[in-house]
């Protein structure tokens, strides 16, 4: 995401270390590429150059392991992913287990195998989509809760509370799941995925029930991570320094964001 064009100039530079900038304005992000093709050692240590210690990824298990083996006999395309982000070190806050919509509860003894065989040196998250988990959810938690996993919600209720007025809302529409609001968390570092409108309004008024269930978290301890998304993205850096802001207004003790610097851009400086 930090090298998306809409950031360029806003959010980051056109040239540079797009991600450095990034990290000026979020202290997390989404590893979503690597659900498609996981990088080079290499590429994952700059990652960690370029981002502090208490930076947060949370890149996701590739399809292949995912939603093609199905967690069967993954062993070896498992192995070249947890090799490739080991570089990360402490900045890898969980690897994120997204299951497709056909994963319903009758598979869960294929999960619970999986988690078992992965190894200690990192945390992990999974997301589910299959409405029978959120009729009842009692199986799954128990399973996470022993492995000591997280689940991730994916909040899309506020986005499809009306039909949408843009063709990035359309677009959207035909692809985000209708997901239900979740705020169960079970581990001491519960991660929220909550998607907006492109109207920032309604993505705000949307997004009011998780500033009172984050600031519950952290007055319980826990170290939440909250990534706030709208169909097209163009402001999403903004929007999720207003929701820190928000919880901070709440729970005043929370550390504030970084203060971003201007971005370079590659026009020549001027005296007017």
């Amino acid at each position: 995401m930090w090298s998306l064009k809409a950031w360029q100039g806003r959010f980051t530079s056109p040239t540079g270390e797009k991600l450095r900038a990034y990290a000026q304005w979020c202290n997390a992000v989404e590893g979503n590429t690597t659900f498609y093709a996981t990088p080079s050692r290499e590429t994952v240590a700059t990652w960690a150059e370029q981002t502090g210690p208490d930076f947060r990824f949370i890149p996701k298990v590739p399809k292949r392991v995912t939603h093609e083996l199905r967690m069967t006999g993954a062993d070896e395309e498992l192995r070249i992913f947890l090799d490739a982000v080991e570089p990360l070190g402490p900045r890898a806050a969980a690897l994120w287990i997204q299951l497709p919509g056909s994963f319903g509860p009758g598979d869960l003894a294929v999960l619970s195998r999986f988690l078992r065989s992965l190894p200690s040196a990192f945390r992990y998250a999974v997301e589910v989509r299959h409405p029978d988990f959120f009729a009842d959810p009692r199986r799954l938690e128990e399973l996470l809760v022993k492995a000591g996993a997280e689940w991730i919600p994916f909040d899309t209720t506020a986005f499809f509370d009306t039909p949408p007025t843009s063709d990035a809302e359309r677009d959207a529409w035909l692809k985000k799941p209708r997901m239900p609001r979740r705020d169960t968390a079970l581990t001491d570092r519960p991660i929220v995925r909550y998607l907006g409108r492109d109207d920032p309004a309604r993505t705000v008024a949307g997004w009011r029930p998780w500033v009172e269930t984050v600031a519950g978290w952290l007055r319980e301890g826990r170290s939440p991570t909250v990534f706030v998304h709208t169909p097209d993205n163009a402001d999403a850096p903004a929007l999720a320094r207003r929701f820190h802001d928000e919880v901070r207004a709440v729970v005043p003790a929370l550390a504030p964001l970084p203060e971003p610097a201007p971005p370079v851009t590659d026009e020549p400086p001027t005296l007017f």
